[in-house]
């Protein structure tokens, strides 16, 4: 549905995992935005309009919320999924008739609802135990099992057991009492064998988000509280998710050029720090798969409803650029893919009720392979395609559901004939980004090259800082003291530089910070520099 064609008053139910509705109301509709909020309302059966007309806006005081509505500005240019139900219009109650300053999507209310409903079902000494951190002490010291590591509370929301930093029995269960003092974690990073995860889990529904790396061949979460599971490296080969998981990551290999990048939920093209292990699930051939038919091994899923409420999130290599779709997901109606510079779409043929595809390139050229296979998804409606700049006007077929084609990162001579293309259809299109040929011919392998989008000049001059650190890394000298310590004053240079920028140009933002010290980490790399040494160095000296 075109949200243009939307009146303050309007309300819709929208359907919702566990089989219950949700309602929303449009609060204002004009100057191209949409503000809508959530109803407090629910029941075991459909609302009338007089019904809704009764509710009052949902206030959320799950984690650290205090009572803020549930209040939100959607972009008119954004379709509104076609699972909300307009059922009529109700006056606009006076505490939402102002526009709100946040800015989100339609899918947020969904997810607004559903976070404070989940929240309520929570015992109430877990809820309690959680606010009551911020009051505690500053400091724990905990033991897993094979000595003692100091951690803040307050701060921990995510505790990564993984990577060495705290210490683990090298077998056996870890002691997983010690999560009960860090009562504001709600995601765990974990590697290998089960040991005990699973249940440690179980018995606290307050953590929702899993990263698992090389997980055993049979993997059992249904009775966690997880709504977000990603798996890298090994991929199990049946793997069961609880009721409500509504975003399921499967990173199979790094693509180069995306270490730090992550594929978590919500992010489109996330920043928690990777480190994505190489592996295939046993049966995976690479370009050797057939859409459709796994082999032996393969990777099976049992999600409610066959997947249909799952944001299925997939990373590929250029080395094996078709993304892996598990058996047992043939209903998932939304696909992310993180690519390199090459992704095939043609295995997501099975995917008959697709719905929204997003492929997300992270290195040149940005080329899409068997693009013609969409035209096999009858219900496709948004296509997203970011840093694309290998597509051509006649690379897609002719999708008549498609409603928005968004495209961003893409020639300039290809983004004029793509408007001629869509000009008069019934596909909306938005293209941002476009660069020309000489602008691309001198930068298209600067991992910096979006800036300019933001702003030209200060985008230009991130560019040439960061070109300038390339060129100057490449010319050091080959072993030796010096070249650490030449190599790390390029790196400051570069930095002291990028600092300037922000200072005059005010550009860098939670992506482009994120953008640029990946960045940093990889020249750092090539001058023998490891991670953990050049993510200090530049924590320590950005401004931003």
């Amino acid at each position: 549905m075109d949200a243009r064609a939307l009146s303050a008053g309007d309300v819709a139910v929208l359907p919702l995992p566990d089989g219950s509705s949700a309602a929303c109301l449009v609060t204002s509709a004009d100057d191209g935005r949409v503000s809508v909020c959530a109803l407090d309302w629910q029941s075991a059966h459909p609302p009338t309009v007089a019904e809704l007309a009764q509710a009052q806006p949902l206030r959320l005081d799950h984690h650290l919320f205090t009572g803020r509505r549930a209040h939100h500005t959607v972009r008119a240019t954004e379709e509104v999924p076609p699972s909300f139900d307009w059922i009529g219009r109700v006056p606009v109650p006076g505490p939402v008739r102002e526009r709100p300053n946040s800015y989100s999507s339609w899918a947020v209310l969904a997810r607004d609802v559903i976070g404070q409903r989940r929240w309520d079902r929570l015992d109430p000494a877990v809820r309690a135990a959680y606010r009551a951190v911020l009051s505690g002490p500053s400091h724990v010291d905990l033991d897993f099992g094979a000595g003692t590591v100091t951690l803040d509370p307050r701060r921990t929301t995510a505790l990564d057991l993984s990577d060495g930093t705290i210490p683990l029995p090298a077998t056996g269960d870890p002691g997983w009492s010690a999560l009960d003092r860090l009562a504001r974690c709600t995601a765990v990073t974990w590697r290998g064998a089960d040991r005990g995860l699973t249940a440690a889990l179980a018995a606290r529904p307050i953590i929702t988000r899993l990263t698992w790396t090389d997980p055993p061949g049979s993997v059992d979460l249904s009775g966690t509280g997880l709504t977000d599971l990603t798996i890298r490296g090994r991929l199990p080969v049946q793997l069961r998710l609880p009721p409500g998981c509504d975003g399921l990551g499967l990173e199979p290999g790094t693509p180069a050029g995306c270490e730090g990048v992550g594929l978590e939920s919500g992010r489109p093209a996330g920043c928690e720090g990777v480190g994505l292990e190489s592996g295939r699930p046993a049966g995976y051939d690479g370009l050797g798969l057939e859409p459709g038919t796994p082999g032996p091994g393969s990777c099976t899923v049992a999600a409610d409803a066959a997947g249909r409420w799952l944001s299925l999130r997939l990373a590929v290599t250029d080395a094996e650029p078709v993304p892996l779709i598990p058996d047992g997901l043939e209903a998932v109606r939304e696909v992310r893919v993180l690519a390199a510079g090459t992704a095939s779409v043609a295995s997501l043929a099975p995917l008959a009720e697709l719905e929204q595809l997003t492929v997300h390139f992270r290195k040149p050229p940005g080329r899409l392979v068997g693009a013609d296979t969409l035209a096999g998804h009858g219900r496709l409606t948004v296509l997203t395609i970011n840093d694309a700049y290998a597509l051509g006007v006649g690379t897609l077929p002719d999708l008549p559901a498609l409603t928005r084609l968004e495209i961003d990162g893409v020639r300039r001579s290809v983004a004029t004939g793509l408007r001629s293309r869509y000009r008069r259809t019934g596909t909306r299109l938005v293209v941002r980004g476009a660069k020309t040929d000489i602008w691309l011919a001198a930068n298209l392998d600067n991992p910096l090259r979006d800036w300019v989008d933001d702003d030209a000049r200060g985008g230009a001059a991130a560019c040439e800082a960061y070109a300038d650190a390339l060129r100057a890394i490449a010319e050091l000298p080959v072993g030796g003291p010096e070249r650490r310590e030449q190599a790390i004053g390029v790196l400051h240079t570069m930095i002291t530089r990028l600092n300037a920028i922000d200072a005059k140009h005010e550009m860098i933002d939670t992506l482009r910070r994120e953008e640029a010290c990946e960045a940093f980490v990889d020249l750092a790399g090539r001058a023998g520099i490891p991670p953990t040494a050049a993510n200090d160095m530049c924590d320590n000296w950005r401004d931003w």
